[in-house]
């Protein structure tokens, strides 16, 4: 009986002790369908979303140097690789849709990511401060790239990015020091956001901030505004082709680069507060006639800017936007109804500012425009207009000079002209084949730089002959008449002969 008692007692132990094992199994690990570790190799493998949720529990960070992520996950949760300092390799499955914040951020011995064309979004800090990564390519899939998501991975050289990408969140390769070079493709329709659109201080926001061996960029024309500090501390890139899609550029977008010159499209009707600013490399500007508007500080700190050209329709200029640069003249165009306080100051190579504006009563000119010019003594003003500049208290201080305006010619003069490769097949005159100049010539030439080309039929006139003047066309031959006639249109005085 007692043997009885004993055999059962052991039994029952037994049954308690494998039950509490099998609760204690299936609490602490998950069936091996859900993941798996290869402690030997280091190999995380993560084969569904219950996977996911539970494998950490088991293992440390160190000991993960591989991961896959099998094609039956649909996400990778925020944080879930964060800090796997050892981790060298991510295998992501064709299944996942989303990187969630932080999931690889701090993984500083990862070397390459390639993201499938499955996932659609990249959320913030997923793979920042991945120091050691090098290559990157972001599938066809994703249409997101989150805020910083690649900020601060300095070894990064190489990064191709998807044709379904639309936009590219602030400081997403913000600090990325090894990057060379980068393509934006046309799909992209947003780079960073515009909340800093004034700033001119904001450090390592933009998506490309701080780039510093960045010399190559291609931007898409999707792109219809260049946020503020998009390309700001980018100081190995020295030019940029702005696609005819962007309309503005808004505050510090370019800031502190090593641009030398820039090329606005007539697409741009804005350039924000401190656009350029402290680009120290810069030697030349042409402001296209599409912009209205200069905001402050947009030059500010230039201080190889000589020269620059302001386009027709600009009708303010900010604070500041031209001071501390390298400015030998200024040439400030009839449409300008406002300069802010000191746009032009501290420029002490400026010697020459010319205004166009004939009726300054309806401009504002703000306090020390010109401070610190100690090298500008004269400001040239059209003629008819020195009386009204010299009421204006701000340019009291120097000397007025009225001017005529210079003649600009109403087409351009070489753009039709090809005596040099192919003179007219006439026996007339030197260039026409004999020894002595004759009026032939200069006629020909001159109707050559006037676009005429050998036919006044090409300048939109109905005759279709050699002579301009109805004398000489009764004649038929050209006189000083005809002379007189190209001239007088070569300078914008009269159109030619009907």
């Amino acid at each position: 009986m007692r043997k009885v008692i004993l055999t059962m007692a052991m039994a029952a132990i037994m049954i308690a002790a494998g039950i509490a094992l099998l609760v204690s199994t299936s609490a602490d690990s998950p069936p091996v369908t859900d993941w798996s570790f290869d402690s030997e190799t280091g190999t995380l493998t993560i084969m569904t979303d219950n996977g996911i949720a539970s494998w950490r529990y088991i293992h440390t960070r160190a000991d993960v140097l591989t991961v896959i992520i099998g094609d039956e996950v649909t996400s990778i949760p925020g944080s879930l690789f964060s800090n796997f300092g050892n981790l060298t390799t991510v295998t992501i499955g064709n299944g996942v849709t989303s990187i969630g914040n932080s999931a690889f951020l701090f993984c500083t011995s990862l070397t390459e990511i390639t993201i499938p064309d499955s996932v659609t979004t990249i959320g913030q800090d997923a793979f920042a401060y991945c120091s050691s990564l090098n290559s990157l390519t972001i599938g066809n899939g994703v249409t997101t790239i989150g805020w910083q998501a690649f900020a601060y991975c300095t070894s990064l050289t190489e990064v191709t990015i998807g044709t379904g990408v639309e936009i590219i969140g602030e400081g997403a390769f913000a600090g990325c020091t090894s990057l060379t070079e980068i393509t934006i493709p046309d799909n992209v329709t947003r780079i960073g956001y515009d909340r800093y659109e004034d700033a001119m201080e904001v450090e390592t926001i933009g998506a490309f901030a701080g780039c510093t061996s960045l010399s190559t960029v291609v931007i898409g024309n999707g792109i219809t505004s260049i946020f503020g500090t998009t390309f700001a501390g980018c100081t190995s890139l020295t030019e940029i082709t702005i696609p005819n899609s962007v309309t503005s550029i808004s505050g510090s977008a370019f800031a502190r680069s090593g641009l030398t010159s820039i090329t606005f499209p007539d697409s741009v009707t804005r350039i924000g507060s401190g656009a350029f600013n402290n680009c120290t490399s810069l030697t030349s500007v042409t402001i296209p006639n599409s912009v209205t508007r200069i905001g402050d500080s947009v030059f500010r700190g230039c201080t190889s800017l000589s020269e620059i050209t302001i386009g027709n329709s600009v009708a303010s200029i900010g604070m500041s936007a031209f001071a501390d640069t390298g400015l030998t003249s200024i040439i400030i165009p009839d449409s300008v109804t406002s300069i802010a306080w000191g746009a032009f100051r501290d420029c002490e190579s400026l010697t020459d500012v010319t205004f166009r504006l004939e009726t300054p009563t309806i401009m504002y000119i703000g306090s020390d425009v010109f401070l610190n010019n100690t090298n500008l003594t004269t400001i040239y003003v059209p003629r008819g207009a020195k009386a009204a500049y010299e009421e204006i208290e701000q340019l009291s201080e120097y000397e007025i000079i009225e001017t005529d305006p210079p003649i600009t010619l109403p087409i351009d003069p070489c753009a039709s002209c090809n005596l040099c490769t192919s003179p007219p097949a006439d026996t007339k005159g030197r260039i026409l084949g004999e020894e002595e100049p004759s009026i032939f010539d200069v006629l020909e030439i001159l109707k050559a730089l006037v676009g005429m080309d050998g036919s006044i039929a090409n300048c939109g006139n109905a005759l279709n002959a050699a002579l301009i003047t109805p004398e000489s066309q009764a004649s038929g031959t050209p006189t000083i008449f005809d002379v007189l006639e190209v001239l007088k249109y070569l300078v914008g005085m009269d159109s030619l002969v009907r």
